[in-house]
């Protein structure tokens, strides 16, 4: 069956349709809550590998010191200012997390309005719940604190571009703009869904029919540049040099690591497991990809676009962990709507159908829920209850600390402040150059209290080599003493003799 061809303006989708104020009012709290609800069984875990970095370096921007730094990332700062609020407020681990994950509700609310502007209530509704429940499944993968904050200004995006579009109105393609451009300082792979509304503001004109292309690009573009210029000039006063090392030549260098034919091999591998990822969702959203592709209007080409945008943006890494598909998720649940809306349309008095294929895209929370593993037994040595204990016996909150390998997570769990910049062992094996200067600083200024990872690489990582040398091995030995011996990981203390 083919679906009725919309008309190429969105001003006239319709709006009928609405229940009852009690029951939008429930369908409201339910989409909202659902993420953080789904999020419980995780608030009582410690931080994650990305997270204990977010921590660290918001905890020294506390402290008066300076982004990148006196604490690398190389990550865009908008993580490590919504964390640095957040400590500053008092939240611990289950605030910051539950913070985040309160976030991916309002995206999912957002992930609605997104619908209600192709889709009647009803089925927006039922968008909003998969949205909800599928991240469940997508977040099973660990480190998503920025995928998913970087949902809110994205999805925030589309939803005002389509304002613009269907009130005609120039004022929300800048907004549009502002919240792209903060969606890209979040994380870089949302400028290719800055990109989509590009292509969105030049083909589907709607409301906005009496301006010219050029000018809706212009507008469009002047919002996310206005952000950029802000920040980079925020970065250049604050950071000045340290912020383009770590966002430009450090990122350069960390791309090189993975060679194109080992991201195409790490795709088609993970393919499989992508789709499963998405659970109950993907053969639905499959359904109206195909619908999708059978109907010529302007639905087609915003959904088509901003798909194929997320697709790119999730694919980029060369990894297709959980984290990075959640990108994909707000366009896997519209296309979901549009075979939610086909299955309303085969025989309207049998709703059921429609309920049925919508409790069936949900149902993929109740596995999430029944197997929820916690990472970080594997990522601390023989437990993290044990690991915790070790840290936080081997020194006191106003002691240096260096972590040698795989292990952020010790400068968040302790508080001691990191004695070196470089944070993790991956700014080793992406610039080796730093190693020797680094070794040298720590000669100069022996921390408190070190670290050490010895743990193999995982298998099929090609990220988690810990680099090190004899030089450091010999000055490791003569100055400090072992105190705690955690499986392959050692924690060490300064001799002070």
């Amino acid at each position: 069956m083919r679906l009725a061809a919309r008309p190429v303006s969105l001003a006239s989708v319709p709006r009928a349709n609405s229940p009852s104020r009690l029951a939008t009012v429930l369908g409201w709290v339910l989409v909202a809550a659902g993420p953080p609800l789904l999020a419980l069984p995780q608030l009582g875990e410690w931080f994650f590998f990305d997270d204990a970095v977010y921590v660290t370096v918001a905890r020294e921007m506390l402290r008066g010191g300076v982004i990148y730094a006196d604490a690398f990332d190389h990550k865009p700062p908008v993580i490590h200012l919504v964390y640095a609020g957040l400590l500053w407020l008092g939240a611990g681990p289950e605030v910051l997390r539950l913070a985040i994950f309160v976030g991916l509700g309002a995206s999912a609310m957002l992930v609605r309005l997104v619908a209600r502007e192709f889709f009647e209530q009803r089925v927006a509704l039922l968008v909003g719940l998969t949205f909800a429940a599928a991240t469940a499944l997508v977040l099973l993968s660990d480190n998503g604190s920025a995928e998913q904050l970087m949902l809110l200004p994205m999805t925030g995006s589309l939803w005002v571009h389509l304002r613009a579009v269907r009130t005609g109105r120039l004022r929300f393609l800048f907004l549009a703009g502002v919240l792209a451009g903060l969606a890209v300082w979040t994380k870089p792979v949302a400028v290719f869904n800055l990109g989509a509304l590009a292509g969105c503001a030049f083909l589907v004109p709607g409301g906005l029919q009496g301006s010219r292309p050029l000018v809706r690009l212009a507008v469009l573009g002047s919002g996310a540049c206005l952000v950029t210029v802000a920040f980079a000039a925020w970065l250049g006063v604050v950071a000045g040099g340290a912020a383009f090392d770590a966002l430009v030549t450090f990122n350069m260098a960390y791309g090189r690591l993975v060679s194109p034919e080992e991201r195409l091999s790490n795709l088609v591998r993970g393919g499989p497991y992508a789709l499963i990822g998405f659970g109950p969702l993907a053969p639905v959203a499959l359904v109206g990809a195909w619908l999708l592709a059978r109907e010529w209007s302007a639905r087609t080409l915003v959904i088509a676009m901003w798909t194929l945008a997320s697709l790119a943006g999730a694919l980029s890494p060369g990894f297709l962990f959980g984290r990075y598909m959640l990108q994909l998720l707000p366009s896997a649940a519209l296309l979901a709507g549009i075979a939610y809306e086909w299955f309303g349309t085969v025989d309207r008095g049998r709703r059921a159908s429609v309920y049925a294929l919508a409790a069936l895209s949900l149902a993929g929370a109740i596995p999430t829920l029944a197997a929820l593993r916690s990472y970080h037994p594997r990522s601390g040595p023989e437990g993290m209850a044990r690991f915790v204990a070790a840290l936080r016996d081997s020194g006191a909150a106003d002691d240096r600390l260096f972590v040698h390998g795989r292990l952020p997570q010790a400068y968040a769990i302790t508080g001691m402040r990191p004695a070196h910049p470089y944070l993790f062992h991956t700014v080793f094996m992406a610039r080796p150059d730093l190693w020797p200067q680094t070794v040298e600083d720590l000669r100069a200024s022996p921390p408190d209290v070190l670290l050490e990872d010895r743990r193999p690489p995982q298998p099929g990582h090609p990220l988690a080599h810990v680099v090190t040398s004899p030089e450091f091995e010999a000055w490791r030995d003569e100055r400090y003493e072992p105190i705690h011996e955690l499986g392959q990981v050692t924690i060490y203390r300064l001799r002070r003799d």
